[in-house]
């Protein structure tokens, strides 16, 4: 035991650098690609024409076609020809090349970034404000550029690209140029706009994991919840959190509390929520409407492989029978039956009727919605709703959808050469029966924009725009 404790680190660190992929083996899974998509999507070009997604496939294998690559530059290939879809829920599955990267015990970053400015740094090295020159020698523009077709689109959310390139910098980064260096140079101007050089430490996964550990408020998925005066405050992170039922009973309890509390001013936050379940959605929406609320209006659907994996135990006819005799009146898993008895690669669209309700607690003071361009998926139907229910003011940046639908239910697959996970949308859902899908993404009623103020004290601008407000 003490000789392979001694020995593993050095195989580990002398593991053998993965083959690089041909190009014969590159092809065959954009053919892979093409056809799982094909067989999967409802609408396999996305938002885009047939004709541009001809032109992105013969772009990306004319790329392939140049020589051998490594498995990280292939994904940046596949990326970019998934981005003419402009479909946010199909996308290189970065989290799978992450655990690879964190797997094969390669090093990170722990700071974060707004634009290119550092506006997180946990080791306190770098000042909060200073702007990015270059970083292990390579200029800061270029590793944006770099990393850009992993950037997950829906339509023309540029706001959405920005937030996450924000949002996932140093994961970006760390796979693309960190292996095992302890350590590298980053060169920055800080705030009196003077060139700077320092040697950054870089962490490990034990690093990572202790860091986790000491701040896990800041990875609880669970609501917050705040009242200040007449004011109350509910962020939710997710709307397919772990524990659905804790997170469920927090927000009773908090509307509950604005009814008690006698609340006039009402902040939802749904920054940087990436959706979920829509059940969720038509919870915390039926404390805002008298009558409840729906989600979605209908969805088109197409039978796959892929959509079969979501679920695989409806497969069996006996566990369906069941399901239609005890739970006939849950409409969302009586549409998810429908679609498992449907013949694999026919499409159908399904509609929703039954709104969900509550018999107290409705708020009916003056409600505020917070949301940024990372608000995408069931937090853009949320968004729909409380628009066109006129519930209050939205605050913030353009999200990650219109105000028609989007895509959902993404199946994950594996391209059988290069082994990286793929997600492909399996229905589209729609809030309305228009059947429209090319519409400009929901804009805020009031943007708001983080200043070098904001990043340098660690201030939170929408507090401020809301106090000036009310």
């Amino acid at each position: 035991m003490i000789g392979v404790g001694f020995f593993l680190p050095l195989c580990i660190q002398s593991q053998q650098i993965q083959p690089l992929l041909t190009t014969a083996q590159m092809l065959q899974d954009l053919d892979t690609l093409a056809s799982r998509i094909q067989a999967s999507h409802p609408y396999p070009t996305g938002y885009a024409k047939v004709e541009e997604w001809q032109a992105a496939m013969q772009i990306a294998k004319d790329s392939c076609a140049k020589g051998e690559r490594d498995v990280i530059e292939f994904s940046l290939i596949v990326g970019r020809l998934l981005r003419t879809m402009q479909d946010s829920h199909t996308q290189v599955h970065v989290p799978s090349l992450w655990n690879q990267h964190l797997n094969q015990t390669r090093r990170i970053i722990a700071f974060k970034t707004t634009g290119n400015r550092v506006s997180k740094d946990p080791l306190h090295l770098i000042p909060l404000g200073a702007e990015l020159l270059t970083l292990d020698g390579h200029p800061f523009e270029e590793i944006v550029s770099k990393f850009q077709p992993w950037l997950i689109q829906e339509k023309n959310s540029l706001d959405g690209m920005s937030r996450i390139q924000d949002q996932m910098f140093p994961v970006y980064f760390s796979i693309l140029y960190l292996q095992q260096q302890n350590h590298i140079v980053i060169h920055y101007k800080d705030l009196l706009g003077q060139e700077q050089s320092i040697d950054y430490p870089t962490w490990g996964t034990k690093e990572k994991e202790k860091y986790q550990r000491q701040n896990k408020a800041l990875y609880e998925e669970l609501p917050k919840t705040e009242f200040r005066t007449d004011t109350a405050y509910l962020s939710i992170a997710s709307f397919a959190p772990d524990k659905m039922a804790k997170q469920n009973r927090v927000i009773h309890r908090f509307f509950k509390q604005c009814e008690k509390k006698e609340i006039g001013q009402l902040i939802i936050d749904l920054r940087d929520n990436t959706g979920g379940k829509s059940t969720e959605v038509e919870y915390v929406m039926s404390y805002l409407l008298k009558d409840g609320y729906n989600a979605p209006h209908n969805i088109i659907v197409k039978r796959s492989e892929l959509s079969d994996g979501r679920v695989p135990w409806l497969k069996h006819w006996v566990v369906r029978k069941m399901l239609r005799l005890f739970f006939r009146k849950n409409e969302d898993i009586q549409r998810y039956v429908d679609l498992m008895e449907l013949k694999h690669g026919e499409v159908d669209t399904l509609y929703f009727n039954n709104n969900m309700k509550q018999k107290r607690w409705i708020y009916t003071g003056q409600t505020h919605l917070w949301v940024n361009g990372m608000s995408a998926s069931a937090a853009v139907n949320f968004t729909q709703a409380f628009q066109q229910n006129q519930l209050g003011t939205i605050w913030g940046q353009c999200i990650m959808g219109n105000d028609q639908g989007t895509f959902g239910n993404a199946a994950p697959t594996q391209l059988p050469h290069s082994k990286i996970t793929v997600s492909i949308a399996t229905i589209r859902y729609n809030y309305g029966p228009d059947f429209q899908f090319d519409h400009p993404n929901i804009c805020p009623d009031k943007r708001i924009e983080y200043s070098i103020e904001n990043i340098i004290h660690g201030t939170d601008p929408y507090w401020f725009a809301i106090r000036k407000k009310i």
